[in-house]
C-alpha cells in the first residue's frame, strides 16, 4: 500500500513566489518518485477550487477566502482590512471546511504542513483529533509573527510587537497538536522553541535542496574588476540598498550586477535613479546561471534573519563563492573563509549601513587573490553535493513514515481497548 501523504503549503506551481516554494514542489516530486501518493494543497487567486497533475503530484488549488492577497502591492483598503485579515488568517471557517474536505477526499495517513498563511489554524487540532500525524516544515516565521517574516514598515523588528503577541497563543496552543517539527536551518529551530513553541514535538533539522548543476567558467581576476552578483527579491529588507550604497562608495571599486524583480515598481524606479553608474547593472529577472556566469561572487547582504536562502546553495551548486551578512541562518550556509565570507550586521536589529564596505576594504585582497578565488570554488562544489535532494528525500520518507506507522498503531491500541471494554 503507498503511503498517502498531503502536503499543506500557501503557494505551489505555477504561483511560485520564491526559493520556499522551490523546495516544496522539489520534495513533493521526489516523494512521489520514491513510490508516495503526493497531494499537494495550496492557494490561488480564482473563486473556484481546481485541480492538476504536475510531475506526478496531484495539486488541489483551493479559492482565496480572507479579504485580500497577501502577495502584491498594498493600499488604503487593504491597510484598514489589515486587522480583520490577521484574525482570519488565524480562524477562517470556510477555509477550515476547505481543508477538511479535501482531507475526507484524500485520506492522508500523514500530513506535512510548511507555509500557512491563508490557511488558518483550526484544522490542526481537527487532524489531531482523526488520529492523522502532522509534521510542520519552518521556512518562515508564521508561528512567532504576524506577518512570517520578523519585519515591520519594511524593517527588521527590533522587538515583538502587540499583535504578535495577541496572535501568538493561539498559535502556540494549535502548535502541540504537531507530531514532529522540521527545520530548514537550526537558527529558526531555536527560535521557536526559545519562544515556547513545539516543546513536545520531535525536532529535525533538514536543509533545502538543490539540483546538480554543470560548474561555470572561471575567468582570470587580472582581466577585470572584481565582479560582484546580487539574485532575489528586490525589497528592503534584502538589504539591496545599503549593498549599493556600500559598492559606489569604494574607489575603485566593484562591479554589481543586480537580478530580480520587485512587487514595488516605484521602489525598485528609486533606486535605479539613485544608483545610477556604470559599475551597476539592473538585469531584471534572470535565470540563476545566467547571472552567476558573469561575477566572481554572489552577495546575500539581507538586514532581516533570513531562514535559508535557496540562492546561496543554488550559487554553490555552480561553483560561486557567498559573501553574506552575519545574521538569521545565514552563518549555517556560509563556512567562513571556505565556501565565503561573512561580515556585518551584528544583530539582527542592525540597518547593515556600512557594513560591507567595511568588509570589503578588509577582504579584497583575498577576494582578488586567484588562487583564494579557486579554492572557495571547489570548496563550494564539494559543499553543494550535500544538499543533493536523495538526501532530504531520504529524510522525508523516513520521518513520514516512521509517524503514519506510529499514528496506526495508536489507532488499533485505541481500537482494542474500547473493545474490551
Amino acid at each position: 500500500m503507498k503511503l498517502r501523504v498531503l502536503i499543506i503549503s500557501t503557494l505551489y506551481s505555477p504561483n511560485s513566489h520564491g526559493g520556499a516554494e522551490l523546495s516544496v514542489q522539489r520534495l513533493a516530486e521526489s516523494l512521489a518518485d520514491v513510490g508516495m501518493a503526493v497531494t499537494v494543497v495550496c492557494m490561488h487567486r480564482e473563486r473556484r477550487i481546481s485541480y492538476a497533475i504536475l510531475n506526478g503530484v496531484r495539486v488541489v488549488y483551493l479559492p482565496l477566502t480572507n479579504l485580500y492577497w497577501p502577495y502584491g502591492k498594498r493600499n488604503f483598503a487593504t491597510t484598514i482590512a489589515k486587522p480583520v485579515w490577521h484574525v482570519l488568517n488565524l480562524v477562517n471557517p470556510r477555509m477550515h471546511r476547505l481543508i477538511m474536505r479535501v482531507v475526507r477526499s484524500e485520506r492522508p495517513h500523514v500530513v506535512n504542513t510548511q507555509m500557512l498563511t491563508l490557511f488558518g489554524i483550526t484544522f490542526l487540532p481537527a487532524l489531531a483529533a482523526l488520529g492523522i500525524p502532522v509534521v510542520q516544515t519552518l521556512h518562515d516565521y508564521h508561528f512567532v509573527c504576524a506577518n512570517g517574516h520578523l519585519v515591520k514598515r519594511g524593517k527588521p523588528c527590533q522587538s515583538r510587537c502587540v499583535s504578535c503577541r495577541f496572535l501568538r497563543w493561539p498559535k502556540r496552543l494549535a502548535g502541540r497538536c504537531i507530531s514532529a517539527v522540521v527545520g530548514v536551518s537550526r537558527h529558526i529551530l531555536e527560535l521557536h522553541r526559545k519562544n515556547g513553541f513545539f516543546l513536545d514535538a520531535e525536532c529535525h533539522h533538514v536543509r533545502n535542496s538543490v539540483l546538480p548543476a554543470q560548474p561555470v567558467c572561471v575567468s582570470t581576476l587580472a582581466e577585470h574588476p572584481l565582479r560582484l552578483g546580487y539574485l532575489g527579491r528586490i525589497e528592503p529588507v534584502k538589504g539591496l540598498e545599503p549593498l549599493l550604497r556600500d559598492v559606489l562608495a569604494l574607489s575603485p571599486g566593484p562591479t554589481l550586477r543586480v537580478a530580480g524583480s520587485s512587487g514595488d515598481a516605484a521602489y525598485l524606479a528609486m533606486l535605479k535613479r539613485r544608483y545610477d553608474s556604470e559599475r551597476i547593472t539592473f538585469m531584471g529577472w534572470s535565470a540563476p546561471r545566467d547571472l552567476f556566469k558573469q561575477i566572481d561572487y554572489l552577495v546575500v547582504p539581507s538586514i532581516w534573519p533570513e531562514v535559508a536562502p535557496l540562492v546561496i546553495i543554488e550559487a554553490y551548486a555552480h561553483g560561486v563563492p557567498v559573501i553574506a551578512s552575519r545574521i538569521g541562518g545565514l552563518p549555517e550556509l556560509v563556512i567562513e573563509g571556505e565556501t565565503g565570507h561573512l561580515y556585518g550586521p551584528e544583530s539582527d536589529s542592525d540597518s547593515g549601513s556600512g557594513a560591507f564596505a567595511s568588509a570589503f576594504s578588509l577582504l579584497k585582497p583575498r577576494l582578488r587573490d586567484p588562487k583564494h578565488q579557486l579554492k572557495l570554488r571547489e570548496t563550494c562544489l564539494r559543499f553543494s553535493r550535500t544538499f543533493h535532494p536523495r538526501i532530504a528525500t531520504a529524510r522525508y520518507a523516513s520521518l513520514l513514515y516512521r509517524h503514519s506507522i506510529h499514528a496506526l498503531h495508536q489507532a488499533r491500541e485505541v481500537s482494542r481497548f474500547r473493545k474490551s471494554v
